[in-house]
């Protein structure tokens, strides 16, 4: 523990010896022990680490070149340790924190989360399996880390999605409820809220009874309407997040979707933030839509894996090309 610190001495003379790290020691005249030698009073409890060199030969004659004590010097050093370790036991604490609440959240005691993955318009080249399972492994993150935890499940979990996420990406460890039946056989109609850019009622606010459904879907081609139609389809309620009630602060100006098509990540990120920040919309959705979606306002980038630039109802920037690289639908 001594690697690291430093030590300032006093002699009786007035004149300044500068110790450096533990290593450093080797280089003094007096031939104070090598890394090698001083191993030793490294190892084992703080506390007897710092007696142990205390005591030593070395320090010993270290001291009678000085003319001073080192035991205030060890003794300021240990000092510093045992606040080193309380900030290392802090932040195990509050790791194991976030581990409960986490698992607390993942057995239904927080709002629910769904991406469904059995939607119309299914996942089905490698290229999107790859993009979709990411694009989970990402939220799973968000979720991980948020100070709010939800209840996060994929539903029809299954087939090659499923197959893929656990030999290829480790799927089996993520801290996630993996349902292989679908959205509908697991919750009625009035408990589901369906999240799509194509609603028309802005989601304002979260009800933590709800099941609220993003779309699992990835194409490299923008397919409108599958998750809005999805909830036409089955009498469920739809709603889009309200970037464009609040496209001046977000920098969704001229030129740029005020209705931007999200990947699945960023849009449990939005939520996620929405639910732990007292419910600011500008923070959540500010922290979720990518920079190169926006000009100006506040930019900043998403912390969740990037999508392509996609149209809306809103007509696109002159000189716009398709993408070609994966979006999600959510």
């Amino acid at each position: 523990m001594l690697e690291g610190a430093r030590l300032t001495l006093l002699s009786s003379r007035g004149s300044h010896a500068q110790l450096g790290t533990v290593h450093h020691f080797r280089c003094l005249p007096w031939g104070f022990p090598s890394h090698s030698r001083c191993h030793r009073y490294t190892g084992g409890n703080l506390i007897d680490r710092f007696s142990a060199l205390r005591h030593c030969p070395e320090t010993r004659s270290l001291e009678t070149w000085c003319g001073v004590s080192l035991a205030p010097a060890v003794a300021d050093v240990a000092n510093q340790g045992e606040e080193a370790l309380d900030e290392i036991g802090l932040a195990l604490r509050e790791a194991a924190q976030r581990r409960e609440r986490l698992n607390a959240a993942l057995a239904g005691d927080s709002m629910r989360l769904v991406i469904d993955c059995g939607l119309p318009h299914a996942t089905r080249s490698p290229a999107e399996f790859r993009s979709l399972a990411k694009q989970i492994q990402t939220a799973v993150g968000h979720n991980r880390r948020s100070a709010a935890p939800v209840c996060l499940q994929v539903t029809s979990w299954r087939g090659q999605l499923a197959s893929y996420a656990k030999e290829r990406m480790g799927a089996a460890a993520w801290p996630l409820v993996k349902q292989s039946k679908s959205t509908l056989e697991l919750y009625n109609p009035g408990e589901i809220v369906v999240l799509s850019p194509d609603a028309a009622a802005p989601l304002m606010a979260l009800d933590e009874r709800r099941v609220y459904v993003v779309g699992g879907i990835v194409d490299c081609s923008v397919v409108r309407g599958v998750t809005a139609g999805f909830a036409a389809n089955h009498s469920l309620e739809s709603y889009r997040l309200p970037t464009l009630e609040y496209a001046e602060q977000l920098g969704l100006g001229r030129g740029v979707s005020r209705r931007p098509v999200l990947n699945i990540c960023d849009v449990v990120l939005a939520l996620l933030r929405f639910r732990s920040n007292g419910g600011d919309w500008v923070d959540a959705l500010n922290a979720a839509i990518p920079k190169r979606k926006r000009v100006g306002g506040l930019c900043r980038l998403s912390t969740g894996q990037q999508a392509v630039e996609v149209t809306s109802e809103d007509a696109p920037a002159a000189g716009d090309t398709a993408p070609t690289t994966a979006a999600a639908i959510w």
